[in-house]
C-alpha cells in the first residue's frame, strides 16, 4: 500500500450541531482563512481505515454523509462538545431466541473491538507531536470527586464533602454542620432528563438540606454528596484555557433566586456579571490543578466568601464559555481560534 503524506493544514472540531460556541470559533477561523472539518455526534463518524508499520501511519475517518479525511492532513484537533465517537454496527438473527445468547456475545465483542480502536485514536490525539490538542483529555477529567482531592493538594480550598446514603448517617452530619447543599456526584452527567414522552424535563440543581427537611427522607437512599453551605460573597465563574485564567464575578447573593445556584436564572433582572482579576496565587494552583488533572481548558466553578476565602467547587471541560466571553469582553472565540491556528 502505498500512502500519501499530506499537508497538515486543516482544523478537526469534534462537537455537537446545536453548540453556538463551535459556530462562534468558526467564525473567526473562516476570517482568517482556516480549513476547518466539523464532526458532530449526528454525523456518526466509522472507522475507514488504520494504517500503522514500516515507519508509516494513516487513520482516515468517513461520515455517514459520504465525507473523509485522514488525521494526516490535521494541524490541530478541538473536542469542544463530542468526542469522535465511532457507531458500532451490531448484528440481528431476527426474531426467536434460539441465538440470543450468540447474539449478545457477538455484539459485546463488536464494541469491544470498536472500543480498541476508539482508545488508539484518543492515544493518538495524546501523543502527537504534529497534532495541538484542545480538550482532548477531557473524558479523563469528569471525576468530580478525583478534581476535588487534587484541588486539595495543590493547596486550593475546597468544602468539605460527603457521600452519603443513610437518613441516619446525614442526621449525624447535620449535627456538626447544621446547613448543608446537596448536587449531583458526576461533572459530566447531562442535568437535563427527560421524564415523559411529552419531552417534560427535570433539571438538577444545587439544594440546601438542613434538619427540616429529615421527616421526609428515606432511611436508605441511593448514595448522594453533600458539602458544608458556604457564606458566599461572590460566585466565580472561570475559562481556563492554555495556562490563562479569564475570570468573571457573578453577583449571585442580591437574588434569592440565585442564592444557592445562579443557574436558577433570574430572566427579569439577572445577576450582574463583571470581570474579575484573580490573586496570583490563585490563578498559579489552578494551573497546577488544570496540570495535574491533564486538561488545557475548562469551565471552573469557584466562591469567594465572606471571610474572604477562594474555594474551588468543579470543573466543567466541557463550559459554555460564551457566558464568560460577552459580559466581560473577553473574546475567548478568537482566543481558541488563535491557540488552534498555532498563533
Amino acid at each position: 500500500m502505498i500512502i500519501v503524506r499530506m499537508k497538515r493544514d486543516t482544523i478537526l472540531i469534534g462537537s455537537e450541531d446545536w453548540d453556538y460556541s463551535t459556530d462562534a470559533v468558526m467564525q473567526w477561523l473562516k476570517f482568517y482563512g482556516e480549513k476547518v472539518i466539523r464532526v458532530n455526534m449526528e454525523d456518526e463518524p466509522e472507522i475507514e481505515s488504520v494504517d500503522i508499520g514500516h515507519g508509516q501511519f494513516d487513520f482516515r475517518i468517513g461520515l455517514k454523509n459520504g465525507d473523509s479525511f485522514s488525521l494526516t492532513q490535521i494541524k490541530s484537533y478541538w473536542l469542544r462538545r463530542s468526542e469522535l465517537q465511532f457507531i458500532s454496527r451490531q448484528i440481528s438473527f431476527g426474531e426467536g431466541q434460539s441465538f440470543s445468547h450468540v447474539q449478545k456475545s457477538l455484539n459485546r465483542h463488536l464494541k469491544m473491538e470498536i472500543k480498541t480502536v476508539q482508545d488508539f485514536l484518543e492515544y493518538v490525539f495524546k501523543t502527537s507531536r504534529q497534532i495541538r490538542t484542545l480538550g482532548a483529555n477531557a473524558n479523563y477529567a469528569g471525576n468530580k470527586l478525583i478534581n476535588l482531592k487534587v484541588a486539595e493538594f495543590v493547596g486550593l480550598k475546597i468544602p468539605a464533602t460527603s457521600i452519603l446514603s443513610s437518613k441516619q448517617a446525614l442526621a449525624n452530619l447535620l449535627k456538626n454542620t447544621p446547613s448543608l447543599i446537596t448536587k449531583t456526584i458526576s461533572d459530566l452527567n447531562p442535568i437535563h432528563f427527560k421524564i415523559d414522552e411529552k419531552n417534560f424535563r427535570y433539571v438538577t440543581y444545587t439544594n440546601p438540606i438542613d434538619g427540616s427537611h429529615l421527616p421526609a427522607i428515606q432511611d436508605e437512599f441511593f448514595p448522594s454528596l453533600f458539602q458544608n453551605h458556604l457564606e458566599k460573597k461572590l460566585e466565580i465563574r472561570i475559562f481556563y484555557l492554555a495556562g490563562k485564567c479569564f475570570a468573571m464575578a457573578i453577583f449571585s447573593q442580591n437574588d434569592d433566586k440565585t442564592k444557592t445556584d445562579f443557574r436558577r436564572y433570574n430572566n427579569v433582572t439577572p445577576n450582574m456579571r463583571a470581570p474579575f482579576e484573580l490573586p496570583d496565587d490563585i490563578q498559579e494552583k489552578i494551573r497546577l490543578f488544570m496540570q495535574k488533572i491533564e486538561l488545557d481548558c475548562g469551565s471552573i466553578d469557584m466562591v469567594y466568601t465572606k471571610i474572604g476565602e477562594f474555594v474551588f467547587l468543579e470543573v466543567n471541560p466541557f463550559g459554555q464559555f460564551g457566558m464568560v466571553s460577552f459580559p466581560c469582553n473577553y473574546y475567548l472565540e478568537k482566543e481558541i481560534a488563535d491557540y488552534l491556528c498555532g498563533n
